[in-house]
């Protein structure tokens, strides 16, 4: 990407090149974006791991999740909590499952409105089969008639509502957020705060994904790479 990005940056592909998929590719390590000051009324970090105290499920496993392809991580997670709940003796609250969210899948958890301004569909390279140009709106909160394999039960709303934890790594938000300020010519903290107010509910912000898989390994979770 060239320096001095103007707004018509954004409308080209803010991650249109490898290197920038590559860079994505890695993180989870990276520190946090600098210079993103926590903003009034938005959901701030997790630093006390309050999101994996309340899980006391005898079956819980963490679905580390760097992407998000066909919205197969999210029938996996389906699968998981169906599958156990299904077994002689099972209770629905025996069971619970944590989603990782890293990498590629960030925008996942984001609304519409953010789909549509910094054109998240076409960063990802996911076309709408409706329309026949990149998703303006997130296909992973409502799934629209089995678009990209999904369901409304593996929704991402639905699996939250059925025993699912959702997790977000701040150092992956805040390299997704460095990226879109840098094609947008908006300032970090700004595209921070503005994508903050669109996050989807119930999704916790931890301070580094490889820090949550750790946590929860100690925490008594077993471990499946998602995707």
């Amino acid at each position: 990407m060239s320096e001095g990005p103007t707004p018509s940056t954004t409308r080209r592909g803010f991650l249109a090149t490898s290197a920038a998929g590559a860079a994505i590719a890695a993180l989870g390590t990276l520190p946090a974006f600098p210079g993103l000051a926590a903003q009034q009324g938005t959901p701030q970090v997790d630093q006390a791991q309050g999101w994996l105290r309340p899980i006391r499920s005898k079956y819980r496993q963490f679905f580390d999740t760097p992407r998000m392809d066909n919205a197969i991580p999210l029938l996996h997670v389906n699968n998981y909590l169906g599958t156990w709940r299904a077994q002689p003796g099972v209770k629905h609250d025996d069971v619970h499952a944590v989603l990782g969210i890293f990498g590629f899948a960030v925008p996942v958890v984001f609304g519409d409105a953010m789909w549509s301004k910094y054109q998240l569909g076409k960063a990802l390279g996911l076309t709408d089969a409706a329309t026949g140009q990149p998703y303006v709106r997130n296909p992973y909160l409502a799934p629209q008639n089995g678009e990209l394999l999904a369901s409304p039960d593996a929704a991402i709303p639905a699996l939250q509502r059925n025993g699912a934890t959702v997790i977000l790594c701040n150092n992956a938000f805040g390299f997704w957020v460095g990226r879109i300020a840098q094609g947008s010519g908006a300032a970090p903290d700004a595209v921070r705060a503005e994508m903050l107010a669109n996050l989807a509910p119930g999704v916790t912000l931890v301070p580094a994904m490889v820090m949550a898989v750790e946590q929860a390994q100690r925490y008594g979770l077993t471990y499946m790479k998602n995707m």
